[in-house]
């Protein structure tokens, strides 16, 4: 067995860069799979990727599969043959389906009689005979969105194929691909070194390629980017904007990386700065550089991909691009400011939100009812709400915008500052678009979140309404980011708010409009975006959240806070004990109901284990036991707290409406569970002295509606019953 590297390596013309790092996980993680199930033996694997290559280096990897030994298990020897000694119907299907005769089979004895057995060494199969269906099998996982077929071919790949390596060690293996059977040579940098370039072994690859200006490692290359973008900024004492997607976009579209400065005129640094920034992002895949003050200066930084005897010659070419687009962007944003924000409602009326859904109008006045109604509750500034409301949208319909849709609500900010609207309304404008991804911040203003939560919950509840529902693998309305953002909206602002309370209020915006069918899978939409966003953002465990879930809370905040003083009595040693009491309470009062409002008679005790878990019952607090959920809500108006990004406004003692801090809800709980340990004594005396199904009716009762009160405390919190030792 010889033991080498293995390079594939497929080359093609240039490849969609923000694809690039998908293709080679898929690509490494096919190969990996296949190798470990056809027992290939291999210690590391790397993976390349450029615009115009995606190869993969499997270092030490066996030439040859390990033999396999083949056992079968025939019929037991007492039905294996006749009365004349010849292969029973049963013994003749054995040998067939093996194709074998039987003298290829023996005896052997198990401690369930003599069986006829089969065993046999298979030789382990070649690398040369495996690799067309390993190499196949990973083409087929790359996700490929648009597949181009090229000439009069019938195969298809992400882009033409005008070369194949395969290489294991210095040996070629027999692999044909896209019409191309796979050799030695690869290609260096397309301008740079354009000849082929013999690769006597495998192990040489990425060393050949960076000599011939290639710099094939995807993280490598872009490592060098940041590098030289860091070096180039420094000169100019600023830092670069350095926006990830861009990032990822550019390492995607070079191969031998070459950062260079260039400038635009200052006339257009008086432009809100994330203009210039957008247009040289989203048009050029340039770095805009910011003083240490965060202003943008008139430098930025282009990568190039040819390290040019010229530079100065690409240096002038950028500018006159980034010029233009200046001008043009100069140009829109003039025009915008001539027509204040106001003068585009009305127009919104023809700008389509989702067709069965209605306009950006219709939108927008559902989202100034829900975020206004919210307002009141959370003693928010109605005007600023409603004003912020009535404007959010309008910035679409604006030049900038159209052109640059990233820039929608900042815009709206800008131009709501031009036309004297009140600092408060421009912010909260801005700021509804908050968050945009995942690990985006969260507006800081309360009208900002009140809006932010607003137009979420009327993208969703409509959308759902209507029936189009994500499914596996497709979101096109990003449905599930927005049922995330709404719970980080509610949990990291501290805004007691039932899911529930949410969805009804948004849905009765819409009248007759949406089916309830759909909407019935909404609220559990949520809870299972909650559960998955509890254990990624709070690394807890599965059965704590489970526990919690099981009793139906649906404000996200107040179930962080039920989880937080669980996790804390989980550590207490009387936990087990309890859990599993209450396991078995649930499951008596399951098959042995008792009154839904149980009265427990102390004078039809019979033992000192009745009488001691009764009281101490008593010195719990049961008074929630009648209440509403709605009786524990405190003050929506959240507060600063460790570990929350929020910048939060002061509360407003004058109006009454300063309220006890949410962290009393959690205090509450942990009191609870505090109250529960205390019973760990007098529940195992109860079960150990007690026959709760007693003959006699009254006892019997009696016993469940102590057990029932019982269950109530256990479920205040959580299901203990779910708890995991």
């Amino acid at each position: 067995m010889n033991k080498a590297p293995l390079l594939i390596e497929i080359g093609t013309e240039e490849m969609p860069p923000l694809k690039l790092l998908s293709f080679q996980t898929a690509w490494r993680t096919s190969f990996e799979q296949s190798l470990k199930s056809a027992q290939l033996e291999f210690s590391e694997i790397q993976t390349f990727v450029t615009p115009r290559r995606l190869a993969i280096l499997i270092h030490d990897l066996s030439d040859t599969q390990p033999d396999q030994v083949i056992e079968r298990k025939g019929p037991h020897l007492a039905t294996a043959f006749d009365t004349a000694g010849n292969p029973t119907p049963a013994t003749q299907g054995f040998l067939r389906g093996l194709n074998v005769t039987l003298a290829d089979c023996h005896h052997q004895e198990t401690p369930k009689g003599t069986f006829l057995y089969y065993r046999a060494i298979e030789p382990g199969q070649t690398l040369d005979r495996l690799i067309q269906g390993i190499v196949e099998q990973a083409i087929q996982v790359l996700p490929i969105p648009k597949p181009m077929r090229w000439n009069n071919h019938s195969y298809h790949f992400v882009r033409p194929v005008h070369w194949l390596v395969a290489l294991h060690g210095h040996h070629i293996l027999p692999l044909s691909l896209f019409g191309q059977t796979a050799d030695r040579y690869t290609h260096g940098h397309r301008f740079h070194y354009p000849d082929p370039i013999l690769l006597r072994d495998a192990s040489e690859y990425e060393t050949a390629l960076y000599e011939r200006f290639v710099i094939a490692d995807h993280q490598k290359r872009q490592s060098s980017i940041v590098s030289q973008i860091h070096a180039i900024a420094s000169m100019f004492v600023a830092t670069a904007v350095i926006d990830p997607t861009v990032l990822e976009e550019v390492t995607g579209l070079v191969e031998w990386p070459v950062a260079l400065s260039a400038s635009f005129e200052p006339k257009f640094l008086k432009l809100p700065k994330e203009i210039p920034i957008c247009s040289m992002q989203t048009h050029q895949r340039y770095f805009p550089l910011q003083n240490v003050e965060g202003s943008l200066i008139e430098h930025f930084i282009v990568i190039s991909n040819i390290e040019s005897t010229l530079p100065e010659v690409i240096k002038q070419g950028n500018e006159r691009v980034v010029r233009a687009r200046l001008s043009d962007a100069a140009y829109f944003y003039e025009q915008d400011c001539n027509h204040p924000l106001e003068t585009r409602f009305d127009k919104l009326s023809q700008v389509v939100f989702q067709n069965q859904l209605g306009d950006y109008q219709s939108k927008t006045n559902r989202i100034m009812a829900i975020a206004t109604t919210l307002a009141a509750q959370c003693s928010a500034s109605i005007n600023v709400v409603g004003r912020a409301s009535h404007l959010a949208k309008c910035d679409l319909l604006t030049q900038m915008v159209c052109e640059f849709p990233e820039l929608q609500g900042t815009m709206g900010y800008y131009y709501a500052l031009h036309q004297k609207e009140s600092i408060d309304v421009a912010t909260a404008i801005a700021e509804h678009y908050k968050p945009r991804f995942a690990a985006d911040h969260l507006p800081t203003s309360m009208h900002g979140v009140l809006l932010a939560l607003a137009d979420r919950l009327d993208t969703i509840t409509g959308i759902f309404g209507i029936g189009l529902l994500p499914t596996g693998t497709k979101d096109p309305y990003a449905l599930r980011r927005q049922a995330i953002a709404i719970i980080r909206l509610c949990v990291e602002k501290q805004l007691d708010l039932k899911l529930s309370d949410l969805i009804s209020l948004s849905v009765k915006q819409y009248g007759s409009l949406l089916k309830a069918e759909p909407l019935s899978k909404l609220l559990p939409f949520f809870q299972e975006r909650l559960k998955m966003w509890l254990q990624e953002t709070y690394s807890i465990s599965p059965d704590l959240i489970d526990a919690v879930m099981a009793v139906q809370p649906d404000h996200p905040l107040d179930i962080l806070h039920r989880i937080l003083a669980l996790s804390l009595f989980k550590q207490r040693p009387e936990a087990r004990h309890l859990a599993a009491a209450h396991k078995r309470v649930h499951n008596i009062l399951a098959k042995n109901p008792a009154p839904d409002h149980p009265t427990v008679n102390p004078s039809l005790f019979e033992s000192i284990a009745e009488k001691n878990l009764y009281e101490h019952l008593q010195k719990c607090d049961l008074s929630f036991l009648c209440s509403k959920p709605s009786d524990f809500q405190v003050n929506t108006k959240p507060r600063a707290t460790a570990g929350y990004n929020a910048v939060l406004e002061d509360s407003d003692d004058s109006k009454g409406n300063t309220t006890e801090n949410l962290r009393v809800k959690s205090s509450s709980y942990t009191t609870t569970l505090e109250q529960l340990a205390t019973l760990q004594q007098p529940v195992d005396d109860f079960f150990t002295e007690v026959m709760v199904i007693a003959e006699d009716l009254k006892i019997r009762h009696n016993r469940l509606a102590l057990l029932k009160q019982l269950e109530h405390l256990f479920g205040h919190v959580a299901d203990l019953a779910l708890l995991q030792s």
